[in-house]
C-alpha cells in the first residue's frame, strides 16, 4: 500500500508535500486485493494494489487468454472493516475500439520492469530484463533509457561494433540492427550503462525512478512521435521543407533527456533550474528550447498509431513494425490514387496509418502495401480481396 512522489529541484517542496499528505490522510480502501473467476488473466499491474485514497482512482492493466464470462472481485478494508465489490465481466476478442489499451498495459509493464533492473544484482537476470524492455518498447513504440536507438559515430568506434561478417558499423547500420550477436551484447551493455549513468547521482535516482513510476502508474498513452530520447511534441516548424521524421521535437511527458519537459520546458533531467517567474529561468527556458530543437536525439524516428508502431528507415520510409519481410511481399499503392481509396474503403484502418509519412509500408493481414509517391492507380475487386485478405 502507501503511495509515493518526487520532488525536483526547481520545484515547491512545501506544495507537494502539503498536497500528499492531503491525499494520503484520507484512505477509502487499504490493504487492496483484485481476484478474476472465470477468466484465464496473467501479466497484471500493478504486481501489489496501492491503497486507494480520496480522490485517487486505480486502474489495472493485464492481458487474458480465451473467450467467456467471468467476474472481477476487489476487495481490502475500509474504515477497518472488510469491504467487497464484485464486477461482472466479459472477455472476447479486441475490435479494434479500444486500440490505446495494449499499449497503456505496455507501459505498466515497462514501468515495473525498470524497477527490477534496478533492484536486480544478477547479472544474467539483468541481461535478460533488458532485453524484455527492448522488445516491449521496439513493439509498443514506448522508448526508456535502455532503448535509445541512436549511437553517435565516436562511440561505434570506440565499441568496435560490426556485423556478422566482420564489417565496421555506422550509425545507420544500428538502426536497422545490423549487428553480430557479440556487438548485439556489447552495445546492449552500452545502452544499459548509460542507463545507469543517469541514476548515479541523487537527482538522477530521482529522474529515474519519477520515470519508472511514470510509467507504473500510466493511465494514458504517451506522445504519438518519439526519438532516441523518449516522447516528443511535434515541431511543426522543421516540416515546412523537410518530410516528417527527418524534423524535431520539443520535449515531452516521457522525454527521458528533458525529464519532466512539456511545451518545450524540458527542465529536471540535467539539473536544469532557476526560480519560476524568474529571468534566470526565462533565460533557461530560451537555452532549453534551443538545446532541444537542436538535439538529434528530439527527431521524430518512432511513430505510435493505435495499435501500430512505424519506424524511419534510412530510406526515409516508415516502416510497420509488424511487417516481416521474409513472410509478407510488398504491393506499392500510388498515394491518394483509386487503389488508395479502395484499399481504405475495404481497410479503413489504413487511414490513420497512411498519414504516418509520405512513403508507409504497413502490413495488411498476410499481406503488406507501401503507400507512397510510387505503385498503382488502380486495383481490381479480386486485388483488393487477396491484398486485405488474413
Amino acid at each position: 500500500g502507501g503511495d509515493s512522489d518526487y520532488v525536483k529541484p526547481e520545484e515547491d517542496v512545501e506544495a507537494t508535500v502539503s498536497a500528499f499528505f492531503a491525499k494520503v490522510a484520507s484512505p477509502i480502501l487499504s490493504n487492496v486485493k483484485l481476484a478474476f473467476d472465470g477468466m484465464d488473466v496473467y501479466d497484471v499491474y500493478p504486481k501489489t494494489l496501492p491503497d486507494m485514497f480520496q480522490g485517487s482512482q486505480l486502474v489495472v492493466t493485464g492481458r487474458f487468454r480465451g473467450n467467456g464470462a467471468g467476474s472481477v472481485h476487489l476487495s481490502g478494508l475500509a474504515s477497518g472493516s472488510d469491504a467487497s465489490f464484485t464486477l461482472g465481466a466479459k472477455a472476447s476478442e479486441a475490435d479494434g475500439s479500444n486500440s490505446f489499451l495494449p499499449r497503456i498495459w505496455a507501459a505498466r509493464k515497462l514501468g515495473y520492469l525498470v524497477d527490477q533492473v534496478r533492484l536486480s544484482d544478477n547479472p544474467a537476470g539483468r541481461k535478460e530484463i533488458i532485453d524484455e524492455i527492448v522488445r516491449l518498447s521496439r513493439e509498443y513504440g514506448i522508448i526508456t533509457e535502455y532503448t535509445s536507438f541512436l549511437v553517435d559515430e565516436q562511440e561505434i568506434r570506440r565499441l568496435g561494433l560490426h556485423d556478422a561478417g566482420g564489417n565496421a558499423l555506422g550509425a545507420g547500420d544500428i538502426r536497422e540492427r545490423k549487428l553480430s550477436t557479440e556487438s548485439e551484447v556489447r552495445l546492449r551493455e552500452e545502452v544499459a550503462r548509460r542507463a545507469t549513468q543517469f541514476g548515479i547521482s541523487g537527482e538522477g535516482v530521482t529522474n529515474q525512478s519519477g520515470r519508472a513510476g511514470a510509467f507504473k502508474k500510466a493511465e494514458q498513452t504517451y506522445s504519438r512521435y518519439q526519438g532516441a530520447n523518449g516522447s516528443v511534441n511535434y515541431y511543426s516548424e522543421a516540416a515546412a521543407d523537410k518530410p516528417l521524421g527527418r524534423s524535431y521535437g520539443l520535449a515531452a511527458p516521457g522525454n527521458y533527456r528533458y525529464l519532466g519537459g512539456q511545451n518545450g520546458a524540458g527542465f529536471g533531467g540535467g539539473g536544469r533550474g532557476g526560480a519560476p517567474g524568474s529571468h534566470a529561468a526565462e533565460n533557461q527556458i530560451i537555452s532549453t528550447l534551443a538545446e532541444q530543437r537542436s538535439d538529434s536525439g528530439n527527431a521524430i524516428t518512432v511513430q505510435a498509431v493505435n495499435d501500430r508502431t512505424f519506424y524511419l528507415k534510412a530510406n526515409n520510409v516508415w516502416q510497420d513494425n509488424s511487417y516481416e519481410a521474409t513472410r509478407q511481399t510488398v504491393t506499392k499503392i500510388q498515394a491518394f490514387s483509386d487503389a488508395h481509396f479502395a484499399l481504405l474503403k475495404a481497410y479503413p484502418a489504413l487511414a490513420a496509418y497512411s498519414s504516418v509519412g509520405e512513403e508507409v509500408v504497413v502490413r495488411i493481414g498476410k499481406n503488406a502495401v507501401q503507400i507512397g509517391k510510387e505503385g498503382q492507380v488502380k486495383l481490381t475487386a479480386a486485388e483488393i480481396k487477396s491484398l486485405t485478405s488474413r
